[in-house]
């Protein structure tokens, strides 16, 4: 066999982080994480106590390591009498297994499927006593471990995961495993990494203008105001800068808004809603409540559209950064400043100071009216919501949320002004609550954590509270009308259904219906929020483990579930529904005031999904996540992004620790490939891997 295991480990550094060898008394390679060393243990000597996680720490690692062996045509002894793990010398498991090599007589060098199946299995039915997590990791096996079909993610890159909602969390690891394998930034290494993202984006910016002044030749002859508008809308086009269409901002309405400001020789005011708080409340996103090195390149990429814009437009731009930490969600205070107070201190460290502010949106507006207005929104809510209970009817309640919701009922009276308009608007609601029995059947059916169902409920219902309130306004005339309505909602959300809100055409309680029917109701935030609160942590639990288990199947808090995981996603259904309603009662309070409105700003820039009169901007490229919404990562390819946390973790990413926020949470997150582990002394970042990091170009 032209392989030793040592070979394996020094080609695939994967392995180093699952994998040790014996060498003597000890193993090899040295564990990073215990400068005292480690020993092997047999597992004829432990039992259920020792393997409390033998998920994380036997399970997976053998056979992430029978399949990387496989995969360089060795063979693994799975011999269960011989199965040894790797612990300190506390006796505790580190997460790696000590493994040798088979002779390989026959010359066959595969590793079949069903022996590992086997050995796994042997192993759980002797030392795990505790079912559930065996069974959920065995699945995880069959499916991507051992399933040939199944596409296996590239080691060392991201998961690009909009919504944690995505990630199957039963099966992935949340365990201390790659935390052990953490290494330190030195201080010069840190400077060195900040300095060059700086002043490659500094290079890239004025690349862009570059290109965007060529381009700008093909112009026709117009003005020189309006020729600098437009180079600058061609550079908030490029790829490095834009999220989304630039159909809701085109050209001709990039000049009217910097048109002013070009005239008068100023900077051009840009206004971008960022930088509210972490959200670390279940350490599935985020590791901590400081901003990390996403949002330091986040600021960076920002530094870059300055400099581009600077090289046409000499006055460059302004930018206010608008924090909404307190606005929509109501935060422990220390938590916000602290995050504000760190966003500053990375402008300064990206030689940002003099363009970029950091402002709270409540210091920019009135607070007159808005108290009185939004406590009457929230106890409006409140009260129509008093019948409903989340915690034990999640389904239900998101369901009936929406026909309670006070706008709602407020279009649907006001419209109600016939009795022709009365039995229309009858068929509807008839036709609404079969479709919503029929939707809510089919969560039970399919598990009540169905997001894509509650989903479908929240949208349908939406559309049902439109379609009756505008079958109300009888402008749809007849009750024939409004019986086919009816017919398509039975189907489902139908075209019919909306044409019938455009043939209404309604400009008041319509209006209102259409607030509560959109992604501004209780129930379609709710789902937005749910992953976003705390979660009560029993004593002793690891606090990403625990909130794991609550999240595998928030919906579930019946008899079936032990007591102690029950309260705790009762507490997270609940505290998630008060939030939805703060934030709902702050969206239509803004709105009645103006507020959602930012005025005094020549350009209007979003991190979100652009809308009219929005320009998007994307901080990282084409990351899928905002920074303050996940984790900061360097890929194995040197690009900055954003994953969550137990996905980097189940990822074989590392924590990478920095001056900058020192020991409280990792300043970002790097593949274990990225690492280097000499035969004494920490794991630290190889230099090549610092030096390629960079921002996305696309």
């Amino acid at each position: 066999m032209g392989w030793t295991l040592r070979d394996l480990i020094l080609t695939d550094p994967l392995l180093r982080m699952y994998c040790a060898v014996p060498d003597g008394g000890s193993v090899w390679p040295p564990h990073p994480g215990f400068p005292e060393g480690t020993r092997a243990l047999p597992m004829d000597r432990t039992g259920p106590h020792t393997l409390w996680q033998a998920a994380e720490y036997v399970m997976r690692p053998l056979a992430i390591v029978a399949r990387a062996a496989g995969e360089y045509g060795a063979v693994v002894d799975l011999d269960p009498a011989r199965f040894t793990i790797e612990v300190d010398r506390a006796g505790r498991p580190t997460g790696r297994v000590v493994a040798e090599l088979l002779p390989d007589a026959d010359g066959d060098a595969s590793l079949p499927d069903w022996l590992l199946a086997r050995c796994v299995g042997r192993l759980a039915d002797r030392c795990v006593t505790g079912g559930q997590e065996v069974r959920a990791w065995l699945r995880a096996v069959a499916d991507h471990e051992l399933d040939e079909t199944v596409e296996r993610p590239e080691a060392g890159t991201v998961s690009n995961t909009r919504s944690i909602s995505q990630l199957r969390l039963s099966e992935l690891s949340s365990r201390p495993t790659a935390s052990s394998h953490a290494v330190w930034l030195t201080t010069a290494q840190t400077k060195r990494l900040t300095g060059q993202l700086v002043r490659a984006a500094v290079r890239s910016g004025e690349q862009t203008a570059e290109r965007v002044t060529q381009w700008g030749r093909t112009l026709p002859d117009i003005g020189d105001e309006e020729r600098i508008a437009r180079l600058i809308h061609r550079i908030l086009s490029r790829k490095q800068f834009r999220r989304g269409s630039m159909e809701g901002y085109p050209a001709a309405r990039a000049i009217q808004d910097m048109l002013p400001a070009i005239k008068a020789g100023e900077p051009i005011h840009a206004v971008l809603p960022a930088f509210p708080v972490k959200q670390a409340d279940s350490g599935l996103k985020a590791f901590g409540a400081l901003p990390d090195f996403a949002e330091f390149a986040f600021l960076v990429r920002l530094k870059e559209l300055h400099a581009a814009v600077s090289r046409i437009y000499e006055p460059g731009l302004r930018v206010t950064l608008v924090s909404d930490a307190q606005h929509y969600r109501a935060r422990p205070v220390e938590q916000a400043r602290a995050y504000a107070e760190k966003i500053s201190e990375y402008i300064r460290l990206a030689e940002a100071s003099d363009f970029l502010e950091l402002r709270d949106i409540d210091d920019m507006q009135p607070a007159t009216e808005r108290p009185n207005r939004l406590a009457a929104h929230i106890r409006a809510l409140t009260e129509a919501f008093g019948g409903l209970d989340i915690a034990t009817d999640p389904v239900g309640t998101l369901r009936r949320s929406v026909l309670f919701d006070p706008a709602g009922l407020a279009a649907s009276a006001g419209q109600a002004a016939s009795q022709a308009a009365s039995q229309a608007a009858g068929l509807v609601a008839q036709a609404a609550r079969a479709k919503l029995a029929a939707l809510a059947d089919l969560a039970a059916a399919t598990g009540s954590d169905t997001l894509v169902v509650l989903a479908d409920l929240a949208a349908f219902a939406g559309s049902a509270i439109l379609a009756s309130s505008t079958a109300s306004a009888g402008a749809a005339g007849s009750g024939a009308a409004a019986s086919a309505d009816a017919a398509g909602l039975a189907a489902g959300p139908s075209a019919g259904a909306a044409g019938s809100g455009r043939a209404a055409g309604s400009a008041g309680p319509t209006a209102l219906a259409g607030l509560a029917a959109s992604g501004s109701g209780v129930a379609a935030l709710f789902s937005s929020l749910i992953h976003s609160v705390p979660v009560p942590l029993p004593d002793g639990a690891d606090r990403s483990d625990w909130s794991a288990r609550v999240y595998a199947d928030v919906y579930r808090t019946g008899d079936s579930v032990p007591p102690t995981l029950a309260a705790a996603r009762s507490a997270v259904l609940r505290a998630a529904w008060e939030a939805a309603i703060r934030y709902v009662a702050v969206l239509r309070t803004d709105q009645e005031l103006g507020h959602d409105q930012l005025p005094g700003a020549h350009l209007h820039l979003t991190a979100a999904t652009p809308g009219p009169g929005q320009c998007g901007f994307a901080g990282l490229g084409g990351s899928a996540l905002l920074p303050w919404h996940g984790t900061a990562a360097v890929d194995r390819y040197g690009v900055v992004s954003t994953d969550f946390a137990i996905s980097l973790l189940d990822r074989a990413f590392v924590p990478v620790y920095a001056d900058a926020l020192g020991d409280s949470q990792p300043w970002f997150m790097a593949p274990i490939c990225a690492t280097d582990v000499a035969n004494t002394g920490p794991a630290r970042l190889s230099d090549a891997f610092l030096d390629g990091v960079r921002l996305r170009r696309h």
